[in-house]
C-alpha cells in the first residue's frame, strides 16, 4: 500500500510539475535553455565483483535497487566495510540522485532517477548506475521531476529518434536541452514536495519495510510465536 501511495504522490507531484513549469520538452514558458553539460556532472558505478560479496557491510546500489520508484532492499548486495576507504569515489549519500542506465529493449526499466534516501549512512554505486551531481542553476528536485517527464525520458532512452537503445550514456545526458527556470521557482516546487507530502509517505515505507524485513528474519530464524 505504501508503494501505490508513492505511485500517486509520483503522479500527483508530476502534473504540479507541469502546472508550474510547462512541458519541458516545447519550454511553453520561455524558460532559458542550457546543455546537461552545463549543470550536471555524471558519475558512474564500478564494475563491483560478485565475488567480493558479503552478508554483512557497506551496501551496494545496484540498477534493481532503485529503478522501480521505491527502495529494494531484496536487490541490496554488501560489501566489506574496507571498501569505504579503497572505492571512496563510487560512495552516495543521502540526497544523491541516482539513474540507472540500462535496462532491456523496449521496456520501461532504464533512464529511471530515484533520489537516495536516508536509511544508510553511505552506499557504494555499482556499475550502469549513474549519479547526478548539480554544478548549478538546479534544485535536486526540479532536476529530478524533469527527468520523470516522458518526453524527457524518451529524448534519452532514444525513442523519440525512432531507435530503442538499451544503454544510455553520459554524452545523451549531456546532450540534453534543460529549461532552466529561476531558482525561487524550483525552491517553491521543491518545498511543495518536500514539506506536503513526500517525506509522510517515504517515511512510512520506510517503517513498513524495516517492519517487514524484521519479521522475515524472525521468520528464517524460527523465532516466529503463533498463538
Amino acid at each position: 500500500k505504501d508503494q501505490q501511495l508513492l505511485k500517486k504522490y509520483d503522479e500527483l507531484a508530476q502534473a504540479i510539475f507541469i502546472d508550474m513549469f510547462g512541458d519541458p520538452v516545447k519550454n511553453e514558458k520561455g524558460w532559458e535553455v542550457k546543455s546537461g553539460k552545463e549543470l550536471i556532472d555524471v558519475i558512474g558505478g564500478a564494475a563491483f565483483k560478485s565475488s567480493d560479496y558479503c552478508e554483512y557491510g557497506i551496501p551496494l546500489i545496484r540498477i534493481g535497487t532503485v529503478n522501480k520508484g521505491f527502495f529494494d532492499r531484496n536487490q541490496l548486495a554488501y560489501l566489506p566495510s574496507s571498501f569505504i576507504n579503497s572505492h571512496n569515489k563510487y560512495l552516495i549519500y543521502s540526497g544523491d540522485l541516482l539513474m540507472t542506465l540500462t535496462g532491456t529493449v523496449g521496456k520501461d526499466d532504464y533512464g529511471n532517477v530515484f533520489v537516495m534516501n536516508n536509511e544508510y549512512d553511505a552506499c557504494l554505486l555499482n556499475q550502469r548506475v549513474a549519479k547526478l551531481n548539480i554544478k548549478k542553476d538546479l534544485l535536486s528536485r526540479y532536476l529530478e521531476f524533469l527527468l520523470k517527464q516522458k518526453e524527457v525520458k524518451a529524448e534519452l532512452t532514444g525513442a523519440s529518434r525512432g531507435v530503442r537503445q538499451a544503454n544510455i550514456s553520459n554524452s545523451d545526458i549531456y546532450n540534453l536541452s534543460i529549461p532552466v527556470p529561476s531558482l525561487e521557482m524550483q525552491q517553491k516546487f521543491q518545498l511543495l514536495i518536500e514539506k506536503n507530502f513526500e517525506m509522510q509517505v517515504r517515511n512510512s515505507q520506510l517503517q513498513s519495510s524495516s517492519l517487514f524485513q524484521t519479521l522475515l528474519q524472525k521468520a528464517f530464524n524460527n523465532e516466529l510465536v503463533t498463538e
